[in-house]
């Protein structure tokens, strides 16, 4: 877990006026595995997890947690893991970036595209 002060500030800044909570630290696990290996501890010490994927939210104000805890970065967990191209219907993992989705969709068979915020690229 990283718990170094600049780390914990970028998870706690934000747009607008947030309520006063504290980032304790950031987990990124690696893979699903270690996902669940932080939500088992964090359940048996009743530690607040805050989960946050790829992007900032500044869209939405923020990442800002809504109260004091640990956030959990889903950055690493960047896969598509199946596509159906004849309904336009993806799987996908919370770390997938607009970006990503849309090169993947400009690399395939259809005409599918991903209209991603403006920060994308």
């Amino acid at each position: 877990m990283d718990t170094r002060p600049q780390t914990c500030a970028q998870y706690g800044q934000a747009t607008h006026p947030t309520p006063e909570v504290a980032v304790w630290g950031v987990v990124a696990p690696p893979d699903v595995a270690g996902v669940q290996q932080v939500m088992r501890s964090a359940t048996k010490y009743g530690v607040p997890v805050y989960p946050v994927s790829q992007g900032k939210n500044w869209g939405y104000g923020s990442r800002v947690p809504e109260r004091s805890g640990i956030v959990l970065s889903l950055a690493s967990l960047h896969q598509i893991m199946e596509m159906d191209w004849d309904r336009g219907i993806v799987r996908l993992q919370p770390g997938v970036s607009f970006s990503q989705l849309q090169d993947y969709l400009t690399e395939g068979p259809s005409p599918w595209m991903c209209g991603g915020p403006g920060s994308t690229r």
